[in-house]
């Protein structure tokens, strides 16, 4: 033992452990084989009980933080939901409370986008604001051949006589989305009288002629019931990619018409 190195020492260490820990396992097998049955429950019940108290905390953490990310998710889409609600109106003739259908806010200064068949029996509207602010509105421009109308909201003073706060001739329009696909998530929100949420996905994309012209309807699996006409069709970070029109048919559920390249039409009023 005085000749050997430090290095050896510690190897001859490592195998007379090995060979003493295999030694201890033959011996405790042998003596397994030859213990009653009820000593060996034992031990297994033992053996089983500290493996899942070990295992369990793992699992617990493992759960907590798959509920967590759930939790974060739901609370992003909560978020979304409620800021595109924020520039979502709903247009009713103003002589009456009936809800003709519900509106875009696509600029600052209030122009409102919605569908041609919402006004079309109407010659005086009114738009009602998240908040509940109802606001006189007219249009300002129609699609050509189309089904998209704009209409101007014109911000009221507080009294009669009174100068028109800045602060209301100021409206938060939606965000466009630049692009949209096959499978993708989407979320739509309608109501009239109770707000409503659509959940479901793109599943169809119909295009005019063929696939590298401009898509003209955008297909989803969000039933028809959880839309109106003039609903947003909108991804989860909130940006907008369509609007439910009347011409526009998909049985029970419901068809958008694309408003990617709206987005250049979009009147300026002075």
């Amino acid at each position: 033992m005085e000749d050997l190195t430090k290095q050896q020492v510690v190897l001859l260490a490592l195998f007379v452990s090995f060979v003493t820990s295999l030694a201890t396992g033959i011996v405790t097998v042998s003596l397994m084989d030859q213990a009653p049955q009820g000593i060996i429950r034992t031990i297994n019940q033992v053996v089983e009980r500290t493996i899942n108290q070990v295992a369990t905390p793992q699992e617990a953490a493992v759960g907590a933080a798959a509920n967590a990310l759930s939790v974060s998710v739901t609370d992003q889409v909560a978020d979304t939901v409620n800021t595109v609600s924020q520039s979502v109106v709903k247009i009713k003739d103003r002589s009456s409370s009936h809800i003709l259908g519900l509106g875009l806010i696509v600029s600052r200064d209030g122009i409102v986008l919605t569908d041609k068949a919402t006004i079309a029996q109407f010659p005086d509207y009114v738009a009602v604001l998240a908040d509940g602010k109802a606001l006189p509105m007219s249009v300002v421009q129609s699609q050509d051949g189309g089904d998209i109308v704009f209409l101007k909201m014109f911000p009221q003073p507080a009294s009669p006589g009174a100068a028109i706060d800045p602060a209301d001739a100021v409206f938060t329009p939606v965000a466009f989305a630049d692009s949209f696909k096959l499978g993708q998530v989407a979320l739509a929100v309608s109501g009239t009288s109770t707000a409503m949420l659509g959940q479901g996905v793109i599943d169809e994309i119909v295009h005019s002629s063929d696939a590298s012209s401009a898509p003209v309807s955008i297909g989803t699996s969000i039933p028809l019931s959880k839309t109106f006409l003039g609903s947003p069709l909108f991804d989860v970070t909130g940006k907008v990619v369509g609007m439910r029109t009347q011409s526009f048919s998909k049985g029970d559920t419901a068809a958008f018409y694309p408003l990617k390249e709206l987005k250049a039409v979009i009147p300026v009023v002075k």
